[in-house]
C-alpha cells in the first residue's frame, strides 16, 4: 500500500503520512483508544462520540506524551505547543494580593508601600504576558523534554524503526479507512 502525503485539502484514506496529531484526534473516525473505551464503557464511549462528555482534561502523562509525540514526529512544532516550565514568572501570594490591594487603596501610601505596589504590579504584569505568550501551550521541564529527546534518539537508532522513517526525518503514519457501511464509522 502507497503512503500519501498529508493533504488538508482532501478526506484522505489509506497510510498519510505528516498528518498533525491535532488533525488526527479531530478526526470523526474511531482510533483504537475509542475502540478501548468501547470495550471498557460502551455507554460513555457513545456518550463521548455524540460530544455529550467533554474531553478529559490532560494529565500529566498525556502532555508527557504528547511532547514525545512531538519531538519524534513534529519536532518543527514543539515551540508552538509547549513551554518550559521553569520559566513561569513568580506569582503573587494571597497575602501579597491583600497587601497590594490595601496599598492600592490606601488614601495616602508611605513611598515604601509605593515601591512595594511598583513591585507587586511588576509581577502580575510579567504574570500576564507570560499567559498570554503561551496561552494554549503545555507545560513541561526541561527533564521532560531531555526524556522525550532520548527517546527520539533511541527510535533514530533503532534499525527496526527505518520503515516508518521519511529519510532522516520522522513522518508520522496514519492509517485511516473509508466509512464502513454496517458501522457507519470510519477507523483510525
Amino acid at each position: 500500500m502507497d503512503i500519501a502525503p498529508y493533504n488538508p485539502d482532501v478526506a484522505q484514506t489509506g497510510i498519510i503520512a505528516g498528518e498533525p496529531n491535532a488533525v488526527y484526534h479531530a478526526n470523526p473516525a474511531v482510533s483504537s483508544t475509542n475502540l478501548k473505551d468501547f470495550s471498557e464503557h460502551p455507554r460513555r464511549f457513545g456518550a463521548r462520540l455524540r460530544g455529550e462528555i467533554p474531553p478529559q482534561a490532560a494529565t500529566d502523562a498525556l502532555v508527557f506524551g504528547e511532547l514525545v509525540h512531538a519531538v519524534c514526529l513534529e519536532p518543527e512544532t514543539i515551540g508552538e505547543r509547549f513551554y518550559d516550565k521553569g520559566q513561569e514568572p513568580v506569582r503573587l501570594t494571597a497575602a501579597q494580593e491583600k497587601a497590594m490591594w490595601r496599598i492600592a487603596h490606601a488614601d495616602k501610601p508611605s513611598p515604601a508601600d509605593a515601591r512595594k505596589l511598583a513591585e507587586y504590579q511588576a509581577m502580575v504584569d510579567a504574570s500576564a504576558h507570560f499567559l498570554r505568550e503561551n496561552e494554549g501551550k503545555q507545560a513541561v521541564s526541561v527533564s521532560e523534554l531531555e526524556r522525550a529527546q532520548a527517546m527520539r534518539a533511541a527510535l533514530l537508532e533503532n534499525p527496526d524503526t527505518a520503515p516508518l522513517r521519511s529519510e532522516a526525518d520522522p513522518a508520522e503514519l496514519t492509517f485511516r479507512t473509508p466509512v464502513n457501511e454496517k458501522l457507519g464509522f470510519a477507523l483510525q
